[in-house]
Formats: structure tokens, sequence, C-alpha cells
């Protein structure tokens, strides 16, 4: 088992747009927020390549779902 640690973990605010226009209102075709920071990506990549793994993340006022 290989274990993670993240003491300042980040959420990470991910926009689409289909095109940008200059100095017109842009709007967004879609979004998403995934959880950032190295100790989660390495979990990540981990899990990825088969390893077994488990991510410890300090800081409570995160939300569960990531």
């Amino acid at each position: 088992m290989i274990y993670t640690v993240s003491f300042n973990p980040s959420l990470d605010y991910v926009q689409d747009l289909d095109c940008v226009n200059l100095g017109y209102v842009n709007r967004t075709s879609g979004e998403k927020i995934l959880p950032g920071g190295k100790g989660i990506n390495v979990s990540m990549v981990l899990k990825n390549l088969g390893f077994e793994n488990q991510h410890l993340d300090l800081r409570p006022d995160l939300p569960e779902r990531f």
C-alpha cells in the first residue's frame, strides 16, 4: 500500500469555450471542478497504473466527493 499526503490540495475550475471573441461577452459551453495538487495527482496516476494507494487529505473543508 502506498500513501500520498496533500497538505494544501486545490480544486481546479475548468471552463469550456467554443470560441473567444475579444471585446464581447463570451459564454461557456461547459464547466468542471476537478481535484488538484501534487499528492492528489500522484494518487490518480498510481491508481491508473494499477497500484493500490490511499490519499490522505489534511484539509477538512474540502468536499468529500473529491
